[in-house]
């Protein structure tokens, strides 16, 4: 389950937030394609220098949507590892049960449980975050696993498994989401 805070899992972004650097306009996506699917916005958020957004898959609702994909962006944070320690405390104080934890630098990939109001919501969600001049950015993809992984989830060396075979297509997903928001404007 992501850190973001609308999120149970990925989460989060403010769409037109005026950056106190300059109020520019937000870098953060109105829209989001994602894996060849229109996703809509699901909330978005903004606190101490960091605005997030969260899209969900269509007819998904937060916070117990399947598909949750956050992109969040920081003009106050020097570096994407700032920001990724941030996202791993902020994390580490939602209420989820962590069954699995993997993270380094900038990237981390995390298993578990969130209690939800709506009931348990098993997930594997993976989160990068990335340096860019004057600025910082993560994405995440935060997904309620399938019926047949729930087991797998509670158990952390098969969660371990669980995000190493995620890990690759997950970079590979969120990486231009993350670029797209570091682009020099």
């Amino acid at each position: 389950m992501s850190p973001f805070p609308l999120s149970a899992g990925a989460a989060v972004l403010a769409t037109t937030v005026a950056l106190s650097a300059g109020c520019t306009a937000s870098p953060l996506p109105t829209t989001l394609n994602f894996r060849n699917t229109a996703l809509t916005r699901g909330g978005t958020w903004s606190e101490q220098g960091v605005s997030g957004i969260v899209f969900v898959g269509p007819g998904q609702t937060m916070p117990g949507a399947a598909l949750q994909v956050g992109v969040i962006h920081s003009a106050d944070h020097a570096s994407g590892e700032v920001l990724h320690q941030r996202l791993m405390a902020s994390f580490a104080r939602s209420r989820v049960m962590p069954r699995h934890i993997d993270s380094n630098n900038d990237e981390a990939c995390k298993a578990g449980v969130a209690d939800l109001p709506s009931g348990p919501r098993p997930f594997v969600a993976i989160h990068i975050c990335r340096t860019g001049v004057g600025q910082s950015a993560c994405a995440e993809i935060d997904e309620q696993v399938s019926d047949g992984d729930v087991a797998c989830v509670v158990d952390g060396n098969c969660a371990r498994t669980l995000c190493a075979s995620r890990w690759a297509a997950a970079r590979a997903d969120l990486e231009p989401i993350v670029d797209r928001v570091l682009e020099p404007r």
